[in-house]
């Protein structure tokens, strides 16, 4: 997890300057202090600082503080180390030690269209566990070293939604049928298993491999869609060959809607 401090000022020839920085936190179940140092010139006047300290992760609240940090007193003068003419002081900011926690660990990231829960990051190097269900499912018992997937985080309440909604619960795996580049963008048919092909419906939504796609024409054993050139180059349907497998996901409102009408038979 990296912290990252906004608003931490520094002082040089009485000039505030604001200093973003970050500290990378290993082990989340120690306790910790946090201390700041600033330098400054004889040139300051004062013999103190307020600041307003801003401590935040990706997903934690922001944690506010503003601080009264002495520098001199009368009776002693700037405190701290000298520098010819720069004075450096180390002050603690948290009145006891705590822990910072991880949230990030059991998020929910949407890896090639499957939700899978964050079990662990280190040095750029995510860990999720797949269960056999997500394996039986899924194009993942395929997966090799070194194969591009792609990654969604999870939706925030209140965010604009720009495509449909896709839940992370891949239905099956489709195979590329055909690719074609026409004018600027992408055709692809896919082939599905029999049992889904009833799902698809022609200008509804489908999730392939986490991109909310629709499906321009649905064929006698599948579906065909067509990729616009940003979506083709910020995914890895770029990487793409006929015969690949795909994940999918069938429109959540179709599934409903066709259990409805079956339940009232």
């Amino acid at each position: 997890m990296c912290l990252k401090i906004i608003h931490l000022s520094q002082i040089i020839n009485g000039r505030i300057i604001l200093m973003p920085g970050q500290l990378a936190i290993a082990d989340t179940s120690s306790f910790y202090n946090v201390y700041i140092v600033l330098r400054h010139t004889d040139a300051y006047k004062y013999n103190n600082i307020w600041l307003n300290v801003k401590v935040h992760s990706k997903t934690d609240t922001i944690v506010n503080q503003k601080l009264d940090i002495g520098l001199a007193t009368d009776a002693t003068g700037w405190e701290g180390i000298a520098m010819n003419d720069i004075w450096e002081i180390r002050k603690k900011i948290t009145a006891a030690p705590f822990k910072f926690s991880k949230k990030d660990i059991g998020l929910s990231v949407a890896c090639d269209g499957v939700c899978l829960t964050l079990i662990s990051f280190k040095s750029k190097l995510m860990e999720f566990y797949l269960s056999k269900e997500t394996l039986v499912r899924s194009k993942f018992r395929y997966l090799k070293t070194n194969d591009i997937i792609n990654l969604e985080l999870p939706l925030k309440y209140g965010t604009k939604i720009s495509g449909h909604i896709c839940q992370g619960h891949v239905d099956s795996v489709a195979k590329v049928s055909k690719i074609m580049k026409i004018d600027k963008s992408y055709l692809f048919e896919f082939n599905v298993p029999k049992k889904e092909q009833k799902n698809l419906i022609e200008k509804a939504s489908i999730c392939v491999n986490g991109i909310s796609l629709t499906i321009s024409k649905v064929l006698n054993k599948g579906f065909q869609i067509w990729v616009i050139p940003h979506t083709y180059n910020e995914t890895n349907l770029s990487t793409i060959k006929k015969s690949d497998l795909v994940n999918i996901e069938i429109d959540i409102l179709s599934k409903y809607v066709r259990n409805y009408l079956n339940a009232k038979k």
